[in-house]
């Protein structure tokens, strides 16, 4: 197996790319997916639930850069978001040492809550695939560490339209990515696989695809 943010040869027994320390997981299960998938109810998340996430994607991120964990969790629990909090992000907040890897992964996180906060309109546009989005100017774009109520209550969702062409764009540049790895092609210059994982991520996310909780969604092409 090709790991899909460096594309080097990995092993497909290992969660965490040898060579980068990607995660791997959303590789190995298109692997093992069956041919045929049994439809599940899809649908656009509403705009609060999104805002919710990018506030706990916020934190993820957040600890990824080492910030402290146990008040971070004090906030995430003081403003409720704690029961959206998805078992591998709990896992990473509670642990009492966490992992060089599972900070990386934390750290790539920061690419789905640029593509959620631009969904928010709170980013004018995307159009970059090769520069890794700054975490201090997304961190200021929300309350964090603050009262959340007022920006998840009134978030509001870009127009249908808008997030199916953005869904396009980046099914298009990760096919791109893919078909290179496959067929042996020159990896693409200008499309960072990495952060256009990431973005496939929640984008997917966003629009409900199969129904998938936050840790189980799926970027296939």
């Amino acid at each position: 197996m090709y790991c899909g943010n460096c594309l080097q040869q990995t092993s497909e027994k290992n969660r965490y790319c040898e060579h980068c320390s990607f995660d791997l997981i959303h590789l190995q299960k298109l692997l093992n997916e069956p041919d045929e998938v049994e439809e599940e109810e899809e649908g656009f998340r509403p705009a609060s639930e999104v805002a919710r996430r990018c506030l706990i994607l916020c934190a993820v991120v957040a600890v990824s850069h080492e910030e402290d964990r146990t008040s971070i969790i004090a906030w995430l629990k003081s403003e409720g978001l704690w029961k959206d909090v998805s078992p591998d992000e709990r896992s990473l907040f509670q642990s009492k040492k966490p992992t060089k890897k599972k900070l990386i992964q934390a750290s790539w996180r920061v690419e789905a809550l640029h593509v959620l906060l631009w969904a928010l309109q709170l980013v004018p546009t995307i159009t970059d695939d090769k520069t890794r989005a700054d975490q201090s100017s997304l961190k200021k774009l929300l309350p964090f560490r603050a009262s959340t109520s007022n920006f998840v209550i009134n978030s509001e969702l870009r127009a249908d339209s808008a997030i199916f062409d953005m869904k396009d764009a980046i099914y298009q540049a990760q096919w791109t990515v893919r078909d290179a790895e496959v067929n042996g092609k020159p990896a693409p210059q200008d499309i960072d696989p990495g952060i256009i994982v990431e973005r496939h991520y929640a984008i997917n996310w966003l629009m409900g695809y199969l129904g998938q909780a936050w840790d189980d969604v799926t970027t296939d092409t």
